[in-house]
């Protein structure tokens, strides 16, 4: 009978982190190369984290727990980390990439809505979930490497509950996105002006009153899209056994596909409800920016509330459940030989 553990080092071949980072010390990357492994990477499959056979596997786990898979709480929640230098740099990349992110979405928006009445539902959830699928696997893709490619609080708040993000490096993420939505909601009603802004409907961050949907039926449309999304978003670009199959080039666009299928079924589900956010940070931006708060709570108690029951899943039913993992040695790609 064949053994599975072999089965699984067949499909999932060793990787080499050295051919990503010049390194003159050759089989043995130095702590500077090491700074930049993060498992919460979307779309890295896990594939950016620290061997434990590296010589500098237990330092590196204590100075940076979610370099590795193996962090304990503890180490997670350490608040010395927010004295860490890296971490602030990679929060500046979600910083930009937030503040771009509500600028162009929100355009989007904005627009949508003020010409909402010359075309039907139908037609504008379409604009704006092709908007999502041409620009968020872009912000991804282009903030991967530095940060993560997060762009949404949701999402990093899940790495934390899932253990693969440190809790200095959420609040220093979770603050910068908020930070770059909300200057990029305002340089954006710079540019279209105060009448054309305030008071502006943003599908996903806002519905009317009149549409007859309450608080708590808003809350259950954002939890469970919210849920859909995590799911999605650790399936195909947090899991280690899909690195193979995805990876960091596919795994952003389908995670864009997945919401902008979800803006599309919630912006039509019934009349005056603009659909469901999916990324609190980034209404956040722009609800300031227009001035229309009336129920932007629900998106991050939805957010949060989906993050907790994620990552409890994840702990409870890891992505190794099924089988035995591969080797230490082949599941990481920083080697330390």
């Amino acid at each position: 009978m064949p053994n599975p553990r072999d089965s699984q080092e067949e499909i999932i071949p060793s990787n080499s982190y050295l051919d990503l980072s010049p390194n003159p010390r050759g089989n043995n990357p130095n702590l500077e190369y090491r700074l930049s492994a993060f498992a919460g990477r979307i779309g890295g499959n896990q594939r950016f984290t620290v061997s434990r056979n590296d010589p500098e596997f237990d330092r590196i786990k204590r100075d940076i727990p979610d370099a590795t898979t193996e962090g304990t709480w503890k180490e997670l929640c350490d608040l010395r980390g927010l004295a860490k230098l890296e971490i602030w740099k990679s929060g500046l990349i979600e910083f930009w990439g937030s503040l771009l992110n509500a600028f162009i979405s929100g355009a989007g928006g904005i627009a949508l809505a003020k010409y909402g009445s010359d075309y039907s539902p139908i037609t504008l959830a379409v604009a704006g979930g092709m908007t999502i699928v041409l620009t968020l696997p872009l912000f991804i893709h282009a903030a991967g490497p530095a940060s993560g490619g997060h762009i949404n609080s949701m999402i990093t708040i899940a790495t934390f509950t899932a253990k693969l993000a440190t809790l200095p490096r959420t609040i220093v993420y979770v603050f910068m996105q908020a930070l770059g939505s909300v200057v990029g909601g305002f340089l954006l009603r710079t540019g279209l002006g105060r009448d054309n802004t305030v008071g502006a409907i943003v599908p996903g961050c806002y519905w009317a009153p009149n549409t007859g949907i309450d608080y708590g039926q808003a809350f259950v449309i954002e939890f469970v899209s919210c849920c859909i999304v995590l799911f999605i978003a650790f399936g195909v670009g947090l899991d280690p056994r899909q690195r193979d199959i995805f990876g960091p080039a596919l795994g952003p666009i389908l995670i864009g596909v997945a919401i902008a299928i979800l803006t599309f079924i919630t912006g039509i589900m019934r009349q005056g409800y603009t659909g469901a956010s999916m990324n609190p940070s980034r209404c956040l931006g722009l609800v300031a920016a227009t001035q229309m708060f009336r129920g932007h709570w629900v998106t991050w108690a939805a957010a949060v509330a989906a993050a907790a029951i994620n990552g409890g899943f994840y702990i409870m039913v890891p992505p190794y459940h099924a089988g035995p993992a591969k080797r230490d040695e082949e599941q990481a790609i920083f080697k330390g030989e």
